[in-house]
């Protein structure tokens, strides 16, 4: 059984490529640069070409995980949604399911690129009647991807921004992301409709960056009072990027 990854070299990709092969699929990444498995079958991807896709036969599901993660104002919603529609044609010419990982910040009303690109690629996935996945906070295994550069801003400060209404975060371990993510593979009976894999209690954003200082950092961080309110002062803690990823910034 064969599934094609995008973005199979990324925090959340690499992950997942461990998982499916433990259990038995045949993976073909699809990425710009050869994943650390030398054995692993590639096809070379660059998210912004224009030209065809071709996945092997046999494919029974392709996970889209890539994306552009540049800074906000490189994001281009014309080149992302052109990619998803010839990724979505590959797949439909192998009869394979469409698995697109999007995000919570996805909505028509996002106040930036990432939150309204992720949503209008979201309605292009479930017009072609196929999967759109939304993520909880990723957390755990290597540190990579948006997990890792929360666990740098712990490192690098004795202070956390203890922030005032306290925004929450559904986390999920990538362990269990990885496993739902196969799970919606194997599942031959569920529709076409969003898919939300996350921890069903929120928590506070500033007790889960309490937890990353005390089990990876291994650290006491002392939280400073913040309102949400300050999106300035949000922005220069975080980065843009960070905080729109986050869903701060609204």
């Amino acid at each position: 059984m064969k599934i094609v990854i995008t973005g199979a070299t990324g925090y959340i990709g690499n992950h997942l490529v461990k998982v499916a092969i433990r259990q038995g699929y045949d993976v073909i990444s699809m990425s710009r640069r050869q994943s650390e498995y030398h054995k692993l079958s590639w096809i070379k991807y660059d998210l912004f070409a224009s030209s065809p896709v071709s996945i092997p036969s046999g494919t029974i599901a392709l996970i889209h995980l890539a994306a552009n993660t540049g800074k906000e104002q490189d994001l281009d919603n014309d080149l992302e949604l052109r990619a998803v529609r010839l990724l979505l044609s590959a797949a439909k010419k192998r009869g394979a399911k469409f698995i697109f990982v999007s995000s919570q910040t996805a909505r028509p009303d996002a106040p930036t690129s990432y939150g309204s690109t992720k949503w209008s690629i979201e309605q292009e996935v479930l017009a072609a009647r196929e999967f759109v996945v939304r993520p909880g906070q990723v957390y755990g295994g290597s540190e990579r991807g948006l997990f890792g550069s929360l666990v740098k801003v712990v490192k690098k400060s004795p202070f956390l921004p203890g922030f005032f209404p306290a925004p929450k975060i559904q986390p999920i371990h990538i362990d269990d992301f990885a496993e739902g993510l196969i799970a919606i593979v194997k599942n031959n009976v569920i529709k076409s409709r969003v898919l939300c894999l996350a921890s069903p209690t929120p928590i506070k954003f500033s007790c889960f960056m309490l937890a990353i200082a005390k089990e990876r950092v291994r650290r006491w961080r002392l939280l400073v009072p913040i309102p949400i309110l300050l999106v300035n002062g949000i922005v220069s803690l975080l980065g843009k990027r960070l905080s729109s990823r986050l869903g701060f910034l609204k």
